[in-house]
């Protein structure tokens, strides 16, 4: 039987070798380490700083299947920057790194996808969830997501994430997600869906 949990720091490098897994695959990771070859080490360090962020302020989650992290999701409360104090400059090496003749076209897609979100309104974000690519379709997703679904609602406060994989659109549906709008990030990058849930009525 599964468990869900807050995540543990010494669970930070397995939840990134298990996120990274998961979006390997994922537009948004395609476009932003286009070498398949160097995007799982590329994409796990990426993962590690979002883990540890997510971490910092007390909303990474896992999903344990006995001891094994089989899912995991990661969050930023209502009034929070995730990437704050600093941490997206770790991030933006990163994307340089892999991307040396792409500076521009990386840039206009971050301050896009930035844009997108939300201002206004206090919310949960869901920056990133994730399962075992071998336990797809177990209902770990939900499993994983859900709690902090159902503390935004106990909160009464509204829930934002941005998909760039269409198959998942579904999924966040189920939860009661509609996509805002479609934000194409680079000229041949993916197609980013701002997804909102808001407070369900009671």
């Amino acid at each position: 039987m599964s468990r869900f949990r807050s995540l543990r720091r010494s669970q930070t490098g397995a939840a990134a070798d298990l996120l990274a897994a998961a979006f390997h695959e994922d537009p948004f990771f395609e476009w932003l380490f286009p070498d398949p070859e160097t995007r799982p080490v590329l994409g796990r360090a990426w993962m590690r700083v979002s883990a540890q962020a997510s971490l910092d302020l007390g909303h990474a989650y896992g999903l344990l299947d006995g001891e094994s992290l089989v899912g995991a999701s990661l969050w930023a409360p209502p009034d929070a920057d995730l990437f704050g104090s600093g941490r997206f400059a770790s991030l933006w090496h990163l994307a340089v790194g892999a991307n040396p003749t792409r500076l521009d076209e990386m840039r206009d897609g971050f301050r896009l996808l930035s844009g997108a979100h939300p201002k206004d309104e206090a919310h949960y974000y869901l920056n990133t969830l994730g399962v075992d690519p071998g336990r797809r379709g177990k209902g770990d997703g939900r499993r994983v997501g859900e709690p902090i679904l159902e503390l935004a609602d106990r909160d009464g406060v509204p829930t934002y994430l941005e998909s760039s994989n269409p198959r998942n659109l579904s999924f966040y549906d189920r939860l009661g997600f509609s996509v805002l709008d479609e934000v194409r990030i680079a000229e041949n990058g993916p197609v980013m869906r701002p997804m909102w849930r808001p407070v369900p009525h009671t």
